[in-house]
């Protein structure tokens, strides 16, 4: 029936519009992923929202301006320290094995840092 928290990291129109089609009943949507245009959403998405309930919220994530720009710091760590990013991904999973991964999750004996789930290629 849909997912119950889903953290929107991308900023586009068909992330958006996956994670809206993806959550369930009384959903919770974390937006942190910062736009490069306007977005839109079409009329029969936004009924999902009001039909659901859906809750959207945002979340600021990272500075990014002349001045300071933390992403061009997180690129310069990862570049110099290859290694470190990659032990942050502990366990990855196929998208039809998302209980698998959430049984992971709730499974407080096992060390992870972030378990990801890759969605199947649509042209597979």
């Amino acid at each position: 029936n849909g997912f119950e928290y889903i953290f929107e990291v991308i900023g586009s129109n068909e992330s958006i519009e996956t994670c809206l089609k993806s959550a369930s009943n009384f959903a919770k949507i974390i937006l942190v992923g910062n736009p490069k245009e306007d977005l839109k959403i079409n009329k029969n998405t936004y009924w999902k929202v009001l039909r659901k309930q859906i809750t959207i919220t945002g979340t600021w994530n990272s500075s990014y301006n002349n001045k300071y720009n933390d992403w061009k710091d997180a690129i310069k760590i990862m570049k110099n320290n290859p290694e470190l990013y990659r032990r942050l991904i502990t366990h990855k999973y196929k998208i039809e094995e998302y209980n698998e991964a959430l049984n992971l999750l709730r499974n407080r004996s096992v060390d992870k840092i972030k378990v990801m789930v890759e969605m199947s290629d649509k042209h597979e």
